[in-house]
This record gives structure tokens, sequence and C-alpha cells, in this order.
């Protein structure tokens, strides 16, 4: 309630500018529920009558018919927040292309849509970099670009931001990503999944990050440093750079807390980096190396007394020969398919539940593995070799955004808009 009144006593001066395409998909935009906080004023872009939400109230498939096709800048003035997608009809989702000012009034907190621009599948964002929606307490920006055209580098403070889960999930992304204030976030799981052309370093402060679970999943072109500082709150790292082809670098984490590594490294062909990890929290690293056909570094595992499940952990690592027999082995109950054929100098029988009871049977080294095998042998690819398919959106055709109907913006609000991004050239 106060933070209600207090909201609805200021006014803000600075409006949420979008630019909307009718060209390919002609008919009427529609907007998202918005949620007014205080008086709400809609300039439509076309010399049409403005639209206008009482405060504290919402606006649910509020609709706009443009008499021609074209190009048109939608200006949202006042404190407001997007609280459920679009809710038009699928070619709604095509029409917004880009984002030219975050203004002053757009709130994102926990009861705006974790999906507020996903899937708009020709969205892009030319607001200053230096620009950012106003994020009040519990904001969450879960999928936020996942699935649309954005290619923006962004520098943005993150303070009462909870997650940022798949926020540029399936997207053409090639810009560098600058955080600050981090350290509220609780997952930065699948962040860049399906981005194959991200190749920025990233670098954040995650003191309270409970999951990274394939954050750079099919992010095939990803090659640069990761600097992720005060992880000790991690808890999975499933699957973080499975798939990433190009990643070959020096990586340090804070795992004391994780339990769950499987899939960790998975077809991550050109990995090959030693890894130093605190392991004595981890219960699974099935399938952790699967693929990464380049990896034979050492591994130094703190502790490996509390891993369940080893099965298929090296399985197609051809040139993986590390020394393994220190590791302790007393809690495994599954290490199917451990490392067939990759000659392993040594491994500890890790007992009969790795085989279902049945023999312990060796590889073509004559080394004791923990494998099992039926009776007419392994299968020479017991797990798929393919890679999964990219699921980047099909986007209509480019749009040229120098040839807006309307004004991109009032002259005032861009005179404000060009000063504030000096200074924080100059300030930066």
């Amino acid at each position: 309630m106060w933070l209600s009144l207090l909201l609805s006593s200021v006014t803000a001066s600075l409006p949420f500018i979008t630019t909307w395409s009718t060209k390919y998909f002609p008919g009427d935009i529609v907007l998202p529920t918005i949620s007014a906080q205080s008086l709400v004023t809609i300039d439509w872009g076309d010399n049409s009558a403005n639209s206008t939400i009482a405060p504290l109230t919402n606006a649910t498939d509020l609709s706009h018919e443009y008499a021609a096709t074209g190009l048109y800048n939608v200006s949202i003035l006042g404190e407001f927040r997007w609280i459920s997608p679009a809710s038009g009809s699928t070619p709604s989702f095509r029409k917004l292309v880009d984002i030219v000012s975050w203004g002053d009034g757009f709130l994102i907190d926990e009861n705006s849509a974790s999906n507020l621009f996903g899937s708009y599948f020709n969205l892009q964002v030319s607001a200053s970099p230096f620009t950012q929606p106003v994020f009040l307490p519990g904001a969450r920006l879960d999928a936020m670009f996942d699935s649309t055209s954005f290619d923006s580098p962004l520098n943005w403070d993150l303070l009462n931001v909870t997650s940022v889960f798949g926020m540029f999930a399936f997207t053409p992304l090639n810009n560098l990503i600058n955080f600050s204030n981090t350290q509220g976030l609780t997952s930065l799981s699948s962040m860049f999944n399906n981005t194959p052309k991200f190749n920025q370093p990233v670098t954040m402060d995650i003191p309270n990050v409970v999951s990274v679970d394939n954050m750079f999943y099919f992010a095939t072109a990803f090659n640069q440093p990761v600097t992720l500082t005060n992880s000790q709150k991690l808890t999975s790292t499933l699957g973080m750079f499975s798939y990433a082809s190009s990643f070959n670098q020096p990586f340090t984490l804070d795992t004391r807390a994780v339990t769950n590594m499987e899939n960790m490294f998975s077809a991550a062909v050109n990995f090959n980096q030693p890894l130093t990890f605190d392991t004595s929290s981890v219960t699974t690293m099935q399938h952790m190396f699967i693929h990464a056909s380049s990896f034979n570094q050492t591994l130094n595992f703190s502790s490996t007394a509390n891993v369940q499940g080893m099965n298929a952990m090296f399985v197609h690592v051809p040139l993986f020969e590390q020394d393994l027999a220190s590791w302790n082995t007393s809690s495994v109950t599954d290490c199917s398919y451990f490392c067939p054929r990759c000659g392993l100098p040594a491994f500890p029988l890790c007992g009969t539940p790795c085989a279902d009871g049945s023999t312990i049977y060796t590889n073509e080294k004559n080394m004791s593995v923990c494998y099992s095998l039926a009776p007419t042998g392994a299968p020479s690819t017991p797990y798929p070799t393919s890679q999964p398919t990219s699921h980047a959106p099909t986007l209509a055709p480019s749009v040229d955004l120098s040839t807006v109907v309307s004004p991109a913006e009032k002259p005032s609000v861009r005179a404000v808009g060009l000063i504030a991004v000096v200074v924080a050239v100059l300030v930066n």
C-alpha cells in the first residue's frame, strides 16, 4: 500500500517508447495488460486521440487500429507495469520491432510478466545501453528477451533483480552484457541458452546464485573468460557448458555446495582445460564429459565420496587418459558405460553395483573399469552423437526503422536522453 501511494505521488517525465510495424501484418496492435500506478497516457503515434488509464487500474487487451501500414511509435507516459504478455493474435507478436526509450516509468517487480518481451520475434532494442527500466524489489527478468531479435549491449544496474533465467535465450545476441549489483540474483540458468553467436566475456558477482544450469547450452560460438565470483551457494551446474562447442577457457568456480554436475561439459568438443573443483557435496557426475572429445586434463576433485552416479561420465572422450585411482567411489551406485575404450591407466573397482552384480568388464587396455555390458558387448555408440537443433525464431523480413511515421521522440526527450548517455559515458 505504501509503495502504491509513493508511486502514485510521483509523475514520470520520460515516456516508454516502442516502435510497431504494420507493414507485413496489417491490422491492430494489442498491448499487454497495463497496470497503472499513476495516470498513464498513451500516444499512438498517428495523430489520433490519446488513450488514458486511471491510476491503480488495469487495462487489458488495449488495442489500436492504424489507417495505413507503416512504422509507428507508441509513447506511454506514467508509472506502469506490463503484467501479462499481449493477448492478441499471433501476428501481434511480430509487430513490436523496437524499444526506442525505456523512459522513467516502466516498472518491473514481482507482479510484472515473467516473459516481458519473449516471442516478440522481430524485437530489437535501440535505447541507450546506459538506460534501463525501473527495477523494484523482487524484479525478475526471466525470459525477458527470449526468442526475439535482441542484439544490443546493456550496461544495467540489477539492484533489486533476483533472476535472469533464460533472459537472452534463442536470440542472435553478440554484444557485451555488463551487469552491476548482481548480489541479489539467485539464478543464471539458461541465461545464454541457444545464443549461437554470443562470444563476449561474462563477469558477475553471484553470492546468492544457486543454479547455473544450461547457462551456455548450445552457445556454439562462445569462447571467452567466465568470471563468476563468490559462488559459494551454488548447488547445480547441470549442463552449464553443454554443447558449447567452441569453449576452451581456464575455468574456476566455488563448488563447495554443488550437488549436481551432470552434463556440465557434455559435447563441449573443444574443451581441454584442467579443473580444480571442491566436489565434496556432489552426488551426481553422470554424463559430465560425454562427447567432450578433446578433453584430457587433470581432474583435481577434492572428494568423490558422496558421488552416486558416474554413468557415461567419459563416453566418447577418446583422448582421456588420466589416473583416477585416488577417487573414492564408495557411494557409487551407477557407473555403467563409465568410460568404454578410453584407456584409463588406473581406476579403482567401484564394486558390484556398477555391474549389476555381474563381472567387472575391462576395456581394450585390460584396465578395470566400472561399466556394465550386455552379453553381446557394449554398443559402439550407447548415447546419441547428434547435436540438438537450435530453435532460434524465424524472423519476418527485416524492418527498416528509419521510416517511422511519427517522430521517434519529442525533442526534449531526445535531448535529455542524449545528455544522460554522454554523462554515463564520461562516468564510466
